[in-house]
């Protein structure tokens, strides 16, 4: 039994559940909050009733609370990210000839980043992100030569900035496109081989696109650049401190660099060190220093950090005020048609998949049994008992096998028989003509969807991230129009590419981190789009997917919510 949190006159008062070993690994999150009191009458834990230990309590514990109370958790983490980020005006005069094809939300977003050039571009994703970086690169230039000339001589203002674009290598043909679109330029996309990169790299004229896999071979070279500008897009690529790409991202540097991403933090605000540390390396100079000071989280085993919330919101909103921008896609751009909400769709197994998924289980807790910890056996048994395979140690890397059968045994080389991939072909052909995109976790899955849909008559095709592919050519042409079904896996297309000609997007298999999932789902929910979109979600019930995925989302969303809002 869940612990169960209510309103008490002035209190908020916990209880809580389950068994011995659930009911330790409550009292353990309970205490971590503070200003805590144990009351023997009412045989609960009681707290003062304010926002900021309601969050706490609903991030940790976890509790089952009234609706009134659930209300208040998501207005005030609404709240606490409206304050977050900087406010903007509607709109601001800019110098970029373009001006008039800007949306007023854009040309503010542009006008702050003019003035503060080392910042955090998180507008949400199809907001219109490209346009503005773009933008900013040469509305910079233009104010700076306009206060050297002091007002003389205004007309015959003209930049030629050089600038580097890093970004995903699905994202090359799609920045090209953009930068042609918007400024009228050419730019380079760097490929192939040392010596063709040395090639490309020397004959280009202003703007170099790289993708972040190269960016780390050739960091000596593009570092030695006098650029007026570094884009990095999709920044949340260099969110490790630790990884080439970061240390490669860090050495290069400009008037003018923007970090774009729709998903700056995805699993605590300890990833927006790395992206801070590029925009103002004087400033920030400790990884810990920062975690500590912004990270809400406790020990787990091994001494494990578990993330659980935010600290020092406030000082955090201080923080960002001059560096991070963030505005939601139907702020900027009203016009898009507002999605439904998402639709769960649980089919059962079929007999032989279930018998297989049984015989996973079985075998998975007896290994985790054998190889689990002294110290962390409480963990285990507190996971065990209320069926939560996330609470043991290596969960993610564990589940995979469960994670596969619950989709089709055929993933591991089994027989093809799956009650979910019999769902999705329903939802297909209930769908008649309308054009679906498809998402999902393994590349095996993906071969499944496709060859399912062609067998049922569909010219459906596929991309997994393999080498060669071209997932911005073949977006390009299911945009077009010229088939129905495009199937990815969430990391090589849930990023970077156009796909809202469709208003129904479907997930075979999650992420466990909320934000990659939005992600693809924003592929597209985004600015072209006309039809109200609409998510569907499908999960085979009883399995690490409908009791675990889930759970492990909500946490995270939250910390989401916190610092940026929707």
């Amino acid at each position: 039994m869940p612990a169960r949190l209510r309103e008490e006159a002035d209190l908020l008062v916990l209880k809580l559940g389950g068994d011995a070993a659930e009911f330790q690994h409550q009292k353990a999150a309970a205490k971590t909050i503070a200003g805590y009191r144990y009351d023997p009458k009412l045989k609960a834990w009681c707290y003062r009733n304010d926002d900021e230990t309601l969050i706490a309590l609903a991030n940790r514990v976890e509790p089952e609370m009234t609706k009134p109370l659930e209300q208040r958790v998501q207005a005030a983490a609404a709240e606490q990210a409206e304050q977050l980020v900087t406010t903007l005006p509607d709109d601001a005069p800019v110098m970029v000839p373009w001006q008039d094809r800007l949306a007023p939300k854009q040309r503010a977003g542009i006008d702050f980043m003019a003035e503060h050039p080392h910042a955090i571009l998180a507008d949400e994703m199809g907001a219109g992100k490209t346009a503005e970086a773009i933008s900013t690169v040469y509305e910079h230039g233009l104010r700076q030569q306009t206060a050297e000339l002091d007002g003389e001589g205004a007309e015959s203002i003209h930049v030629a900035p050089r600038v580097l674009v890093i970004c995903l290598n699905a994202a090359t043909g799609h920045w090209k496109r953009e930068i042609k679109k918007w400024a009228g330029d050419e730019a380079t996309v760097i490929t192939g081989g040392p010596d063709k990169r040395a090639a490309e790299l020397e004959n280009a004229e202003r703007w170099v696109i790289i993708n972040w896999e190269k960016l780390a071979l050739m960091v000596d070279e593009l570092k030695e650049i006098k650029w007026d500008g570094v884009l990095a897009d999709e920044a949340h690529s260099a969110k490790n401190p630790k990884s080439k790409r970061t240390k490669a991202l860090w050495k290069c540097k400009a008037p003018v660099q923007i970090a774009m991403s729709g998903t700056p933090v995805m699993n605590n605000p300890g990833e927006l060190f790395p992206l801070l540390k590029w925009l103002r390396p004087e400033q920030y100079t400790s990884y810990w220093a920062f975690f500590f000071n912004f990270t809400e989280y406790y020990e787990g085993a091994r001494n494990r950090k578990i993330v659980t919330g935010v600290k020092n919101a406030d000082a955090l909103r201080f923080e960002l005020a001059d560096k991070l921008v963030r505005r939601t896609k139907r702020e900027i751009h009203p016009e898009i048609p507002k999605p439904f909400d998402p639709i769960v769709y649980e089919p059962e197994m079929k007999k032989e998949q279930a018998k297989l998924y049984k015989e996973a289980l079985t075998e998975f807790w007896l290994t985790v049994a054998e190889e689990v910890k002294p110290e962390e056996r409480e963990e285990l048994a507190a996971a065990v008992e209320a069926d939560n395979v996330l609470m043991i140690p290596n969960a993610a890397a564990r589940t995979v096998r469960l994670r596969q059968i619950a989709t089709s045994p055929a993933l591991l080389g089994g027989v093809e028989s799956s009650g979910k991939l019999d769902e999705i072909e329903r939802l297909v052909l209930e769908g008649g003509d309308r054009p679906w995109v498809w998402f999902a976790w393994y590349r095996e899955t993906v071969d499944l969807l496709v060859s399912r849909f062609q067998n049922m008559g569909y010219d459906a095709r596929g991309f997994k991230g393999n080498e060669g592919e071209r997932p911005d050519e073949l977006a390009q042409a299911f945009q077009a129009g010229e088939f129905p079904i495009i199937c990815a896996t969430i990391k090589s297309g849930g990023q970077s590419i156009e796909l809202q000609t469709a208003a129904d997007c479907g997930f075979a298999e999650e992420e466990y981190v909320p934000g990659i999932n939005q992600q693809a789902f924003d592929r597209i929910d985004r600015m072209g789009q006309t039809q109200r979109p609409q998510r569907h979600i499908v999960r085979t019930p009883g399995t690490v997917e409908t009791g675990k995925i889930a759970p492990a989302q909500g946490t995270k969303k939250l910390i989401v919510t916190t610092i940026l809002g929707g």
